[in-house]
Formats: C-alpha cells, structure tokens, sequence
C-alpha cells in the first residue's frame, strides 16, 4: 500500500508534526519517519509553510535512503524504497539536523513515528529503544485520540520534559549535557539558551515569570520558568553559576 499525501490520515499527522517537532530548535525545518503498512516514508518540513509538498524519486544510496532537499518555502517529499518490513519495524533516523546539509547524519536527536494497525508508536531512541508517548512509558493511542492529544499540548509538554534544550554551536545542533530532569549549560552558550526560551515564549509553548536575563559570567542568579501546558503546569528552574548554566525541572 502506497502511503498519498492526498491521504486525510498523513495530511492531517503532517500539519500537527512540524508544531510538535520545532519546541526550542533554531531552525524549523524537521525530519521525521512514518512507517505504516510497511512502507517507510520520510518527510522534511518548513514549518513556515507545509501547504506545498513536493515529490522526487532520485535516489541517494544502497541503504534505501533518499537525499532530502531542504527548502524555506516548501517541503520536498521524497519517495524511499519499499522495505518488507514486519508489523513492528522500528527504523531510528536522525531529525532536527542543520538545514543547509539536508541529509541523514550519526549523533543528531532522533524521532521515530510508526503507525501500525492504527496504532501510533513514538521512539526517541537518544534516552531509550523503548517506545515512548507519555513520560510515564510505552502508550500506543490511536488516531484520532492522538491527534486530540496534539490538540491538549500534552504530547508537547512530555517531549520538552524530556528533550528540554538544545543548543546551536558551529553549525551543528549539540545535545548539552544531563538527565531527563536537567541540563548543565556552559556559560559562553548563555545567548543561545536565551535565543530558544524566547523563541519558545513567542510561539506559545511556554510563558516566563519575569523577565529573562543573562548575568555576566561568575555571577549566580536563580530565575523560575512556568512551562505554561493544559492540565499539567510544571516550572524549569534555571541557575547562573561559575561552572554554567543549570535548567532543571522543578
């Protein structure tokens, strides 16, 4: 079965993902994997425009990959191979690289959506190869209760406990160091860390309690963040000290 993008069930996953992919990144543009009825399709996303979907069937290499071309102002679809792959194939492809380089990349963040018997299962396999949804474990919802979900920020708010930050240095994206509660930022990335909460603020997906600040390196100050989610509100507390940054959920 050949997955359309006239297909109500991926337009609709389509116009919810780019939301869900962009919480705190730089850049808009996401990569992420849909599998269903065996057929692995990957999408490159312009969360500034996700009306124009484009395909192309020149391939990249041996490994049934697609080069993926990135564009501001459209998405290039493009086709990958056929895989026979069983009803609970798990293929783990990295997203959220730097545009400009447009491909698959080793020791990026990773996202991996399967759909299975209408059935939805999200992998994030930098902290686990067990299926994820909510923070409390493995959940498989259907459709329409996923995309309601979507619709709550509850999917939202679970990834950003777990994916809190990441920073921009070099033209890589680079995961700072921590746990699933906390992460220690050096102090020379202060800007950077101000540049994602802000960005943050601006398309809704969290609020602050005051205004946000950087101190001069070698001062300590505390500052709460609400994370501003239906239901669940939980703050990130966020520590300026000599040895760094500290975000920690609180």
């Amino acid at each position: 079965m050949n997955v359309k993008t006239e297909n109500t069930y991926l337009q609709d996953y389509i116009k919810v993902l780019p939301k869900l992919l962009n919480i705190g990144r730089r850049f808009d543009q996401e990569l992420a994997t849909i599998i269903e009825d065996g057929l692995v399709q990957d999408y490159m996303i312009d969360y500034e425009d996700i009306s124009n979907v484009v395909r192309n069937n020149s391939k990249l290499s041996s490994e049934n990959v697609y080069r993926k071309k990135v564009s501001r102002f459209k998405i290039e679809l493009q086709d990958i191979n056929k895989l026979e792959a069983q009803s609970d194939k798990k293929v783990k492809l990295n997203p959220a690289l730097f545009p400009k380089r447009g491909y698959l990349s080793e020791g990026k963040a990773k996202l991996v959506v399967q759909f299975n018997k209408g059935k939805i299962y999200i992998y994030n396999p930098i902290l686990s190869d067990e299926p994820i949804f909510y923070s409390d474990g493995f959940t498989a919802l259907d459709y329409i209760s996923f995309l309601n979900t979507l619709d709550r920020n509850k999917f939202e708010r679970d990834i950003f406990a777990l994916e809190i930050i990441k920073l921009f240095e070099d033209g890589e994206y680079q995961w700072v160091r921590g746990t699933n509660d906390h992460l220690l930022v050096n102090v020379s990335q202060r800007h950077h860390v101000k540049n994602k909460l802000n960005r943050m603020v601006k398309i809704g997906l969290c609020k602050l309690e005051k205004d946000f600040y950087f101190l001069e390196q070698g001062l300590v100050e505390s500052y709460e963040w609400l994370q501003n989610f239906d239901e669940v509100d939980f703050k990130i507390q966020i520590d300026f000290t000599e040895e760094g940054i500290l975000i920690k959920r609180i």
